[in-house]
């Protein structure tokens, strides 16, 4: 008998900090694109092998370098958060029809998938706003792009989580610090796979969250910024341990860099 192919609902590799590639079929979404500058990985914006539709969490630099290369590529469609919207329109300068400027429970039917953008808030930056954002100055990518100097005024201000659903997996991609009306907004999602940001929230913290809002799959992101593997490892797997413990048959990915998983029922690495 001929074995039948192995068909996932979706395939997803996590790039570096909070870039993922994302594939649906033969679609392909792309969350925060920032590749060839990252320190986290030696891969460039040439890895993404598609993007239709970009998603943008918030226009902070560690989120947006690469937009533009991919837009020229790939003609995609760029989602981000209407205050943020004008100024990376200027920093990309690329055609406007290809940004979607979206505000709180802006639902968009592509057809192929369904994005919904919730209000977001930045993690705690723990410094006065105007503090924040004149600090970017001292970084020195900032040397050679000082274009990306405006975007971080709105890039500390909004935040835009996602719901991507397709006719049979939804996803979410957050990254903020669990709070009380985060978990409210989000407690009836229960999403197939949340993506959840792991860099202040104390790992159980985090793994409490993404079991409140009945996260079956888990991915951790934007632990390699600023953190070696041998920093940020443990963190990441204490963060699946303390998943499993609470959600008996969750799965928790501890993903490595472009490696592919195909997901199903269950998640399957590539070898």
């Amino acid at each position: 008998m001929k074995k039948e192919a192995f068909s996932p609902l979706i395939s997803i590799r996590w790039i570096t900090v909070t870039c993922f590639e994302i594939k649906i079929g033969d679609k392909t979404v792309v969350i925060d694109p920032f590749i060839g500058l990252s320190p986290g990985t030696d891969a460039t914006a040439e890895i993404i092998e598609g993007a239709d539709i970009i998603l943008v969490s918030h226009t902070h630099w560690d989120h947006v370098t690469d937009i533009g290369y991919l837009m020229d590529k790939f003609e995609s469609k760029v989602i981000v958060g209407d205050l943020s919207a004008m100024d990376l329109a200027k920093y990309l300068n690329r055609n406007a029809h290809f940004l979607y400027p979206v505000c709180h429970n802006t639902e968009l039917d592509f057809g192929w998938v369904k994005i919904k953008a919730l209000m977001g808030r930045h993690q705690n930056m723990r410094k006065p706003f105007i503090t924040t954002a004149t600090s970017f100055k001292d970084n020195p990518l900032y040397d050679r792009h000082k274009d990306l100097y405006p975007l971080g005024w709105f890039g500390t201000l909004e935040y835009r989580n996602y719901i991507i659903t397709t006719p049979h997996f939804k996803i979410l991609t957050y990254g903020n610090t669990p709070s009380i009306e985060q978990l409210n907004m989000l407690k009836d999602v229960k999403p197939d796979l949340a993506i959840l940001q792991l860099t202040r929230p104390i790992p159980e913290e985090i793994a409490a969250f993404a079991n409140d809002i009945g996260a079956k799959i888990v991915i951790p992101h934007h632990m390699d910024l600023k953190k070696t593997p041998e920093e940020y490892l443990p963190v990441v797997e204490a963060f699946c341990e303390a998943f499993r413990a609470l959600c008996p048959g969750g799965i928790a990915i501890n993903p490595e860099h472009g490696r592919w998983y195909d997901i199903s029922l269950n998640c399957f690495p590539r070898f």
